[in-house]
């Protein structure tokens, strides 16, 4: 529980919103509401981070709503830097000279959200933390190793 809201620290508590305390992570993660899709994003990174993971974004539903006319995010997707695998080349023959290495495992963690028009903001509906390949140890100054977060200071560019 402490590395939960470890990860906490900094965000505007008031737009994220807990609605139940408990020691299992999991738990407190189905009760967490956001109040934007954003808030969410930099959520699953802090705990990506602390556990040693990246993250993408998987994708979006957007809806309308039929009274005003107003488009709104109803879905987030967001998932582990490994998820999926690489697409086949579609039969273009292109001699290649080096082969990068494959990067995605496969893996299904991921955390997925839908709004919640009575609480007011997106809800987590589905969460998974089981990877299919190792995890990088934060205390040993690995984070900076996986892409997501590398990031050059202005001096460097």
């Amino acid at each position: 529980m402490k590395e939960l809201y470890g990860f906490l620290q900094g965000m505007e508590i008031m737009s994220i919103y807990i609605v139940c305390v408990s020691s299992d992570i999991h738990e407190v993660m189905a009760t967490l509401v956001f109040a934007y899709e954003n808030e969410a994003y930099e959520f699953y990174a802090r705990y990506a981070r602390t556990r040693g993971f990246g993250i993408r974004f998987g994708g979006c539903i957007k809806r309308t709503n039929k009274d005003s006319g107003s488009v709104y995010v109803h879905y987030v997707y967001l998932e582990c830097h490994k998820q999926g695998v690489k697409n086949e080349s579609k039969g273009v023959d292109v001699v290649v000279s080096h082969k990068r290495a494959e990067v995605r495992t496969g893996c299904q963690a991921n955390m997925r959200l839908k709004i919640d028009k009575f609480l007011g903001g997106y809800v987590i509906y589905e969460w998974t933390d089981v990877h299919n390949h190792d995890l990088i140890d934060a205390d040993k100054g690995g984070p900076h190793m996986i892409l997501y977060f590398r990031h050059m200071v202005p001096i460097q560019i």
